[in-house]
């Protein structure tokens, strides 16, 4: 390797070849043999310890346990074992122990002792979960006995029907599940209605968007009639007046409107109040736990924390807060984004219907969320933000999460097992697989960087290795 240009050698070809079987192979543990002396390479750190057990390199076996109790409160000192110089009464019997056997201790640095390095910190490496919701897997089985599904399966393996599907041996209408008659059913429905306990016709869009079976709309139906915190919480509100229709929207998030739900049970945090923030064209909802007493200053502040950094600012934002109010709301968001740009507002009080139907609506989910309970709201709202944004609006027939993101997220009927068949829009498509590339790219990257630090790593060690010979 020289300071112009790097060659490419047939030291460094090696190595690399070196580095890839080592990349793509794993150790395999040897039989020990008792008439060659043992190697034990040992580490430790406050979560941990581990040890490989070794005879002229290679490994023979490896150990690895996690601290606790008393153990993860000892000093370094006394986990790596120093005390072989300072002996303590605590490690009287650890001496006892090892005077059984002939040894010799020795230093090792850690980047030398890497194997042992790695099981003693085993249990900060990365963690993957999957979950998956069971119970669906019976669908296969449960099709030929079902009175309406077994004909159509029938049907689909003879070919003489093309409206329904099979796939891993579900059997889907379209983009929707068909489930046959069991008890799933009736889960299903309580797990989309219970998310945010809204009415019969959000609950039946949000079943019959996934799912199909021949009575779904009637089985709705029934459970919405029969819900006992639904009949408990929920009343019946009527519009008070006209509202003053307002321009009509051209594109998400950039006009917005905010109100505040009052007189809340106050909880442990000490709010009482509700932040509400409506964007007019997606109709999605931000709920924000407040105290009756906040003035313009904090509202920025919430409104720069929860608002700005996940959609920017807005154009316009339609409040029923006096004019002094929303000049001093701007002013101070203006100071926090450091800006010597001027502006200038102008007032105009209005009154948006919109914000009127999500606080009632708001109200009604967080009665059938927190039950008797009622100071636990704070913790509820989050739910009901998600259960708000999950339905499909009346006015749009979309939810506000297709209409800001082009997709729903997951929920938990999404971790099951069934095969995905759902459509995205076409855009989205195409932009989650130019992420996925650049993804792939990027780890190739930081592959190729990893590799080429190891072979520089190595020529250097070579080098230094002749020069010391020479």
């Amino acid at each position: 390797m020289k300071a112009s240009h790097f060659v490419w050698s047939e030291e460094a070809q090696e190595a690399f070849r070196v580095i890839k079987q080592k990349l793509t192979s794993a150790p395999l543990l040897v039989l020990p043999d008792f008439e060659q002396p043992f190697e034990l390479h040992c580490d430790a750190s406050k979560l941990g310890i581990g040890a490989v057990l070794s005879q002229q390199t290679l490994p023979v076996a490896y150990f690895s346990e996690k601290l606790a109790g008393a153990r993860s409160r000892y000093n370094t000192y006394v986990i790596e074992f120093y005390a072989v110089v300072k002996v303590s009464s605590r490690h009287a019997s650890w001496i006892a122990y090892l005077q059984q056997f002939t040894f010799s201790i020795r230093h090792k640095a850690g980047k030398l002792n890497r194997v042992a390095d790695v099981l003693s910190r085993r249990h900060t490496l990365l963690t993957t979960m999957h979950v998956n919701v069971p119970g669906f897997a019976s669908f296969s089985e449960l099709y030929e006995s079902d009175p309406f599904f077994s004909r159509i399966l029938t049907d689909v393996n003879s070919g003489t029907r093309d409206d329904f599907t099979l796939k891993d041996g579900f059997l889907f209408y379209g983009v929707r599940l068909c489930v046959p008659d069991c008890s799933l059913r009736l889960r299903v429905i309580e797990e989309l209605h219970v998310e945010g306990h809204v009415g019969r016709d959000r609950t039946l869009q949000l079943v019959s968007a996934s799912y199909y079976w021949p009575t779904l709309r009637r089985d709705v139906e029934r459970f919405v009639e029969r819900c006992r915190a639904c009949q408990l919480a929920k009343g019946q509100a009527s519009n008070a007046g006209l509202y003053l229709p307002l321009p009509i929207p051209t594109q998400p998030l950039t006009d917005l409107s905010m109100d505040f739900i009052l007189g809340l049970p106050r909880t442990q945090r000490g709010n009482d109040s509700i932040f509400v923030v409506v964007d007019r064209f997606s109709k999605m909802a931000h709920f924000i736990p407040c105290k009756r007493t906040t003035d313009a200053v904090k509202v920025a502040q919430l409104f720069f924390q929860e608002i700005y950094r996940l959609h920017g600012l807005p154009t316009s934002i339609v409040s029923d807060r006096d004019k002094r109010f929303l000049s001093h709301f701007w002013r101070s968001l203006w100071k926090m984004l450091h800006t010597s740009l001027d502006m200038s507002t102008a007032y105009h009080p209005q009154t948006d219907g919109q914000t009127e139907v999500t606080n009632r609506a708001l109200g009604n989910m967080l009665r059938c969320l927190v039950g008797e309970n009622i100071r636990s709201w704070e913790s509820r709202l989050c739910q009901a933000e998600f259960a708000h944004n999950h339905a499909t609006n009346r006015s749009s027939g979309f939810s506000p999460f297709e209409v800001v993101y082009s997709l729903l997220p997951r929920g938990p009927l999404d971790l099951t097992t069934v095969p995905d068949c759902k459509r995205m829009h076409g855009r989205v498509v195409e932009f989650v697989d130019s992420l996925r590339d650049t993804h792939e790219l990027s780890l190739l990257y930081c592959l190729c960087l990893i590799l080429l630090a190891y072979v520089l790593n190595l020529e250097i060690s070579l080098f230094w290795t002749n020069l010391k010979a020479t």
